[in-house]
């Protein structure tokens, strides 16, 4: 596991990014995970998280979320901010049944206070949902009949 000290030596103080809503610095922090630390913007005002590309996917420990997430256009919602960290333009787009902004250009993440643990709560229950339906699908290949089995 990656120390937060050493992790330290390999930042830029100087590429601190201003809060896409608040327009503030967002100050730097931590998140440790097994096998490494992430280093994540995070605003004071607004309590909001920028994710650099595959970011996300490290905190939330999935392995290749982008392909195991759906992201659809978000109809009803736009970004109305650039991006903070290349000022590219954003896209709204729906994860499950929450709103994130993502850009075009980098490919970063705005989630709103909140958000980062709706997605996990999300993830996990159909992660969840999908190992039942594994389940099943594996005893029906072993026995096609075990449904018509009386209980």
């Amino acid at each position: 596991m990656v120390s937060p000290e050493r992790a330290q030596e390999n930042i830029d103080l100087e590429k601190a990014i201003n809060c896409p809503k608040c327009k503030v610095k967002m100050k730097q922090i931590y998140i440790t995970r097994p096998e490494t630390v992430v280093l994540v913007d995070s605003c004071r005002e607004c309590e909001g998280y920028w994710f650099d590309r595959e970011e996300l996917e490290k905190v939330l420990d999935f392995e290749t979320m982008r392909m195991d997430l759906e992201f659809d256009p978000s109809p009803d919602h736009e970004a109305v901010f650039p991006c903070p960290r290349c000022q590219g333009e954003m896209e709204t787009m729906i994860l499950y049944h929450i709103n994130v902004d993502i850009c075009k250009a980098c490919n970063g993440i705005w989630l709103d206070k909140g958000e980062l643990k709706e997605i996990r709560n999300e993830y996990r229950f159909h992660k969840q949902q999908n190992k039942v339906v594994e389940l099943l699908h594996n005893l029906l290949e072993e026995d096609p009949g075990f449904l018509d089995t009386p209980a």
